[in-house]
């Protein structure tokens, strides 16, 4: 069923029921509808062409996701973007944008504003009874790349109907409201949001930081959707400012990147005792997850292995390694699927088996626990050692007075891979007692071949380093050191 589709339908069922909350704004599912087909007239006056997809960069979340399903209600494929997307969407051949007075434009096409009179006419209609299906429309969507830059994903009606599939059974049948912690112009706060709407529950948006923990505290948010780094960071305020209580929060959802175990637990005693890990990829959807307790015990494990998810370990040659071997992680599942034959529009009729390498080092245990080791472009080998730049990572956070850390493999002077670390210190940092331990760890300490510290480690909106800006940081800061400046 089409998102706007299932809309209308909760509109009708339960029209008073909160669709989206916000501090400045809450919407029922009956105003929500309402508003979807107010938009939808008035792009449908403004002769648009429905043959190229609409961006819409709207900074209010409740607005973006309105215009998002307005143009889609009317037959439009959308673009949810922000400021940094903007040079990337000719790539999507995007001729025109919805955004908002003050706000970013789209240079060389068309510019129209979100009208907060939708919102007023939307209070003062109802939704037809029996109105048409809305039309099967596309979403591109940017995830992130492996160098950092976005890169734009078309996601078909076929591919949206399997990611629902999933998320309806499993995240949203014990709970009623869902804050949102990513942005909602990326791939996962977008789907995300739709996920919440598409179970007819209440999807809820606020600023990050000490906000969004008021938010939770103040509007009985009971569940909570971030990344793993974004978690640790409201973990973090939590522990060092104001500690709210969130009695009514049931369960923290962490996607993303595994978090040290001492990490972890700073989430569960500052957040919520109850917190789900998962693994996937926007091209893939969730391959593996579990509460986080049942899998504690297990070193780099990120989940079980769910059932319409295919994942297998191989070696360099392709060849399917035993449960507990360490390899190379390749996924497949039906939404991978649905994206890839939409991707080759029916010119490889196999395209569909194909595989998803997502460059991740791990194995299967033998009760179906899926471990991440880390990413392949980032193991190194020193002294008949192997180890990873998230191995490193995960070390140098758990010495006391280590905010952050960030690794890479770097080619040195002398043409051979070498170990970089970055370091984020606090303000209580004993310099000579880290030296000392880093120092007396042989697999680590004595295997990295510089070390600098900064005051931030590049991540992006979802919490994962950016390894690209990483090394070109540490070439900048390497240079001015051996120019002396």
């Amino acid at each position: 069923m089409h998102i706007v589709d299932t809309v209308f339908f909760w509109a009708r069922s339960r029209p008073q029921h909160r669709a989206i909350v916000q501090l400045d704004l809450t919407l029922t599912y009956q105003q929500l509808g309402n508003a979807i087909e107010v938009a939808a007239a008035y792009f449908a006056r403004c002769a648009l062409d429905r043959s190229q997809p609409v961006a819409v960069a709207v900074f209010n979340p409740a607005k973006m996701l309105i215009a998002c399903l307005g143009l889609m209600r009317g037959g439009f494929s959308i673009i949810p973007a922000n400021q940094a997307l903007l040079e990337h969407l000719p790539s999507t051949g995007a001729s025109a944008m919805i955004g908002e007075r003050n706000g970013p434009t789209l240079n060389g096409g068309t510019n129209l504003l979100f009208d907060d009179g939708w919102l007023s006419a939307a209070a003062t209609q109802r939704l037809p009874h029996g109105s048409r299906k809305s039309p099967n429309v596309n979403s591109i969507l940017f995830a992130p790349g492996a160098t950092g830059k976005p890169i734009p994903m078309v996601q078909t009606q076929a591919a949206w109907d399997q990611r629902i599939l999933f998320s309806k059974d499993t995240a949203f049948a014990n709970f009623e409201r869902a804050l949102i912690v990513s942005d909602i112009a990326s791939a996962e706060g977008f789907n995300q949001s739709c996920e919440v709407l598409c179970a007819g529950k209440a999807v809820c948006f606020a600023h990050f930081g000490e906000p969004a923990l008021w938010f939770i505290n103040n509007y009985d948010i009971d569940i909570v959707f971030a990344s793993a780094r974004q978690a640790l960071a409201l973990a973090d305020i939590q522990e060092k400012g104001t500690h709210y209580g969130l009695r009514d929060l049931k369960t923290v959802r962490v996607d993303g990147a595994a978090l040290a175990p001492n990490d972890m637990q700073r989430i569960k005693r500052n957040l919520c005792r109850n917190v789900i890990i998962s693994y996937g990829s926007v091209e893939v959807g969730p391959v593996a997850i579990a509460n986080y307790d049942m899998i504690a015990n297990v070193p780099n494990a990120v989940g079980f292995v769910t059932p319409e998810a295919e994942v297998e370990i191989v070696n360099q040659n392709g060849a399917i390694l035993p449960p507990g071997a360490e390899g190379f992680v390749r996924l497949r599942t039906p939404l991978f699927a649905a994206i890839r034959d939409a991707a080759n529009t029916g010119s490889n009729p196999d395209a569909r088996y194909a595989w998803h390498y997502p460059g991740d080092l791990g194995r299967i245990t033998e009760e179906g626990i899926l471990c991440i080791s880390g990413q392949s472009s980032n193991v190194n080998s020193r002294n008949g050692m192997s180890f990873s730049s998230e191995e490193v990572e995960e070390y140098l956070r758990s010495c006391r007075g280590v905010k952050d850390a960030g690794a890479c493999r770097v080619k040195g002077v002398f043409g051979f891979d070498e170990a970089w670390v970055a370091v984020v210190f606090d303000s209580l940092i004993d310099i000579a007692a880290f030296q000392s331990q880093l120092q007396s760890n042989d697999k680590f300490g004595r295997n990295i071949n510089k070390l600098f510290v900064v005051e931030e480690i590049p991540r992006d909106q979802v919490g994962k380093i950016q390894r690209a800006l990483l090394n070109e940081l540490f070439q900048a800061i390497d240079e001015e050191l051996r120019a002396g400046v």
